[in-house]
């Protein structure tokens, strides 16, 4: 019946509501706004995605009293005591430059913390170095610096030969460290070739990230304690699997976890935002993100790649 010039915008409505109301049917709203605004529940704060926009959405019942009802309306004062017609208010703030933020801000925090286990795992192996030469085993420190050395460029040059996206590649190189610090084994298997800046360098790290982190924590002391990522590039699309041996996601969630954002991780808010950022990047790309059970969970993200001509 009524919305403001700011619900137009994000709702993509004809800017004036016309007189007798606009039905439900008739606007282009997302299928989540259109569920919620249908059922008239209560919500404070659920995250939705909007056209191309991340939404804070509240909606409380709102009764009418006699002097806020329209002429058609009028009824005895009596009357409405006891049975006054009702509706529904709809909040909405748009946090999508704050998701952005977000996003970089997320990003940046990645690659520190990758960067962090990888400089805490190599302080680790030169005080194995220091301590071999101190002992008197010059030879073991030499094997031992050789060894790890071949190692680490045999996973380098496993990802780069077929990963020329810089910031793909470096990501999941910081996480092998990452991982390996907290006892994970992360197996990385590439087809393809991912061309350089194939992808905005933050959506690419916001996406891949993430899905990393969390993959990471639920499989920490698990009994295969492995996280299997898979990015297989074809001519027209990317795809990109992840997955781990964690104990997978409640069916419940599993609708939740793509529409809000919800998180399952225990002792965390509700309306966690970790996946809503991966969502919003995924359909910024023009992408698509499934999510299947195999013992733990599989998040699937597709992403469509333009013709080399038109990406430059």
């Amino acid at each position: 019946m009524l919305y403001n010039s700011e619900a137009a915008r994000l709702l993509k409505l004809p800017a004036q509501a016309p007189g007798d109301g606009l039905e439900l049917s008739d606007a282009r709203l997302p299928d989540t706004l259109r569920e919620l605004m249908s059922s008239g529940r209560a919500a404070r704060d659920e995250i939705h995605l909007g056209h191309n926009s991340v939404l804070a959405v509240s909606q409380s019942n709102a009764r009418l009293t006699g002097t806020q009802l329209p002429g058609r309306y009028r009824l005895p004062l009596r009357w409405l005591r006891v049975q006054a017609p009702s509706g529904q208010v709809l909040t909405l703030r748009d946090l999508t430059e704050v998701q952005e933020l977000t996003g970089e801000v997320q990003s940046l925090k990645t690659f520190s913390t990758a960067l962090r286990a990888q400089t805490h795992e190599h302080a680790n192996r030169l005080h194995t170095i220091a301590t071999l030469i101190e002992n008197g085993s010059a030879d073991k420190a030499l094997a031992f610096a050789v060894d790890d050395r071949q190692n680490s460029q045999a996973l380098t040059d496993a990802i780069v030969q077929n990963i020329d996206d810089v910031y793909l590649s470096s990501l999941l190189v910081a996480k092998s460290a990452q991982a390996h610090e907290r006892g994970v084994t992360l197996s990385i298997t590439a087809t393809g070739v991912v061309r350089p800046d194939t992808f905005h360098a933050t959506d690419i790290v916001t996406i891949v990230g993430n899905l990393l982190d969390n993959a990471l924590d639920v499989s920490v002391g698990t009994e295969e304690s492995t996280v299997w990522v898979e990015v297989n590039a074809l001519t027209d699309e990317v795809i990109i699997s992840v997955a781990d041996s964690g104990p997978g996601i409640e069916p419940e969630f599993l609708e939740n976890l793509l529409r809000f954002g919800v998180s399952t991780k225990q002792g965390n808010a509700p309306r966690g935002l970790g996946l809503a950022l991966v969502q919003q990047a995924v359909t910024r790309l023009h992408g698509t993100m499934t999510i299947d059970n195999d013992a733990g969970a599989i998040f699937t993200i597709t992403l469509p790649v333009l013709p080399e001509e038109d990406s430059a």
